[in-house]
């Protein structure tokens, strides 16, 4: 079994013996017809696409994710646009007002691929507080920023606002990464490491209560989103979710 006390996650094959499910994506809330039944409403998974990327590109994750934890997957488009950081949050954030407004809801969890985990992160830190997100699960994502940023942001013209913000030692990311996780919730950074888009050394997140680092041996960047390992990371943190103590010295940076 997976277990969230050490860095390093490895697993077998993929998950067997599961029902097959549906994905659903943000504007088309509602179950398949076609669904034998109907998957766990009252506690949605949220998933965030990263730059460039399609949310097409998460539905493999997300039915892997409806089988093994019968929970409804909702995937997030990005706004995409000029629109940084900050308004992608807030552009969830009204998904999951949508969802929130549903009978039975009890809170929602999120997935980040690469940028969209540092969406997630604004939005259970500065926009959401904890209320309705739980747990935000980033893959890939540069916490502590990406040196392609510096590069990607010469050649995107109206889109170089989100690539300064992924910068290292952005004003954004040096705001955003020493605030505290809320009470009762867990933000859980899964790097791989082989990943040259985002170093695993990037994705680390600060020592800080709330804040859990995971790395997956052999791990490229889009890997993260097909790899049966990085699956099985995301449900033993998504059934053991109870926010793991930090020890005081390791406060100290």
């Amino acid at each position: 079994m997976l277990g969230l006390a050490h860095n390093r996650v490895e697993t077998g094959g993929a998950m067997a013996n599961l029902s097959d499910c549906e994905v659903t994506v943000a504007g088309l809330l509602e179950p398949a017809a076609s669904s034998a039944a109907a998957p766990d409403a009252s506690r949605p998974i949220l998933l965030l696409q990263g730059f460039g990327s399609s949310a097409g590109g998460l539905v493999h994750l997300g039915r892997e994710l409806e089988r093994a934890l019968g929970r409804k997957i909702v995937v997030v488009p990005s706004c995409g646009g000029r629109a940084g950081l900050r308004e992608r949050a807030r552009e969830v954030n009204r998904v999951l007002d949508r969802l929130a407004a549903a009978p039975g809801f009890e809170y929602a969890d999120v997935v980040g691929h690469s940028m969209g985990g540092l969406v997630a992160t604004y939005l259970l830190k500065c926009v959401d507080g904890g209320r309705r997100v739980r747990n935000v699960l980033t893959l890939g994502t540069p916490h502590r920023g990406t040196p392609l940023a510096r590069v990607c942001s010469l050649f995107f013209g109206g889109l170089s606002r989100v690539m300064r913000q992924m910068t290292p030692r952005s004003g954004f990311l040096e705001e955003l990464k020493w605030m505290p996780v809320p009470s009762g919730c867990r933000l859980v950074s899964i790097a791989g490491e082989r990943d040259r888009v985002v170093p695993a050394r990037f994705a680390q997140l600060m020592p800080l209560p709330g804040h859990r680092d995971l790395r997956i041996p052999g791990a490229t960047h889009l890997r993260l989103v097909f790899s049966p390992s990085v699956l099985g990371a995301l449900c033993c943190a998504l059934i053991y979710s109870e926010p793991e103590p930090v020890e005081p010295e390791a406060l100290v940076a």
